[in-house]
């Protein structure tokens, strides 16, 4: 069966970074995510704190991730309850209250789950679907206005969560959390990062 876990925040020592991406959300980009963290990085010490010691070798952005299931169509965010679904860990809560069950394994694990139904579904970035040949077949739906806006909520409150709980090891997330959201608050009115959100 497939199993829900939660990789130990306090095991990794990189705390911030690793929810860190959640708070991209208005950042269309690669450009765009990359130039927030920019904008973050600096303002924010616990960012080199958790990065010292260690050789940086790029900082990139990543692709808006898809759903894919085995046996049933998925066009509404009612289809995904009950699903058996890997997920990063970021979007684990998220989908738990959309109701659909989800799993937490390493992705070398998703397709023999797949082939034996272990699960029901994966959530990736297209180019991860593509790169271990799931896209043969695949009929590609976008998501409603209705159900966007409804995921997006979801997945902001989620996001909030999880940076006030990064309090508890001695990081202002909840701050990093504002500044990223007016940094994106930003690139809706001018269409892009400007890392000054004072005005």
């Amino acid at each position: 069966m497939g199993r829900r876990c939660r990789t130990d925040l306090r095991e990794t020592g990189v705390h911030l970074i690793r929810i860190q991406t959640g708070f991209h959300v208005g950042a269309n980009t690669f450009e765009e995510q990359v130039a927030m963290y920019r904008c973050l990085a600096p303002r924010f010490p616990e960012f080199g704190r958790e990065l010292d010691g260690l050789h940086i070798l790029a900082v990139q952005g990543g692709a808006l991730p898809g759903i894919l299931t085995r046996t049933r169509l998925v066009t509404r965010l009612e289809d995904l309850k009950g699903l058996r679904i890997r997920a990063p860990t970021e979007l684990l809560d998220v989908l738990d209250a959309l109701g659909a069950a989800p799993v937490d394994m390493p992705m070398d694990e998703v397709y023999p789950a797949l082939a034996k139904g272990v699960i029901d579904g994966v959530v990736a970035p297209p180019d991860t679907l593509k790169a271990l040949r799931f896209a043969s077949g695949v009929e590609f739906h976008s998501a409603s206005a209705a159900d966007q806006r409804r995921f997006d909520a979801i997945y902001d409150r989620s996001v909030s969560h999880s940076a006030h709980e990064l309090e508890r090891f001695g990081i202002d997330g909840a701050s990093v959390y504002e500044d990223a959201r007016s940094i994106a608050a930003g690139i809706e009115k001018t269409g892009g990062v400007h890392c000054d959100t004072s005005g």
